[in-house]
């Protein structure tokens, strides 16, 4: 591109648009923006945060903070309670977004199963976004943000059912990998329990 050396440009010739340059530091995101229009730069600064105990993502269309929340009483319940405690704490349920995500609820999901495991089940499975419509993979969704299952990581001959009525959770007793059940499922015996879901959450935003 030619400039001319004694006239100012009126737009910027690199920056045409803003520009933001993002970093995550303890669990906040801070956002550096800056823009250029008729000669003038215009800089801005703002901090996103995470309620207490979420973790903070940055999606492809939002900053999200997810978290894993447990059932009280009863320990173990269906879809229908898990999307209720999503939005008992000012959510909705979600799924990973990316592998990154992916890798986080893994990791949660061993630890969660050490601490939160009183009756001593031998598989603990979490709710996670997705509840059938008619014909195969295909769901409809509470969470806008994580781009469907395209990043579900799912369980080998998984999903298993077609049809309505039909739930998505995570890990799968075979694996830690996404899997499907009735949406009516609390638990079978001492082996498996529905024993809480995963839930996205609000951010605050503060310009500084």
């Amino acid at each position: 591109m030619y400039i001319s050396s004694d006239v100012c440009p009126q737009s910027h010739p690199f920056l045409s648009s803003s520009v933001d340059f993002n970093r995550i530091s303890n669990n906040q995101l801070y956002t550096t923006s800056i823009s250029f229009d008729s000669g003038f730069y215009s800089l801005n600064y703002s901090i996103t945060s995470c309620p207490d105990n979420t973790k903070l993502f940055l999606r492809e269309t939002a900053t999200v903070c997810i978290a894993l929340f447990l059932f009280e009483q009863p320990l173990c319940n269906t879809q229908l309670e898990g999307s209720g405690l999503c939005k008992n704490n000012n959510g909705t349920l979600t799924g990973p977004a990316n592998s990154d995500e992916y890798d986080y609820i893994q990791a949660q999901t061993k630890l969660f199963f050490n601490t939160s495991n009183p009756e001593k089940f031998l598989y603990l499975m979490y709710w996670i976004d997705g509840i059938s419509l008619a014909g195969k993979k295909n769901y409809e969704f509470e969470d806008p943000t994580h781009n469907g299952t395209a990043n579900y990581k799912w369980a080998p001959n998984s999903p298993t059912f077609s049809g309505l009525g039909y739930c998505l959770y995570n890990p799968n007793p075979n694996g830690l990998y996404i899997s499907d059940d009735k949406c009516n499922s609390i638990s079978f015996q001492k082996a498996f329990c529905w024993r809480g879901a995963w839930c996205q959450l609000g951010n605050s935003f503060e310009i500084v």
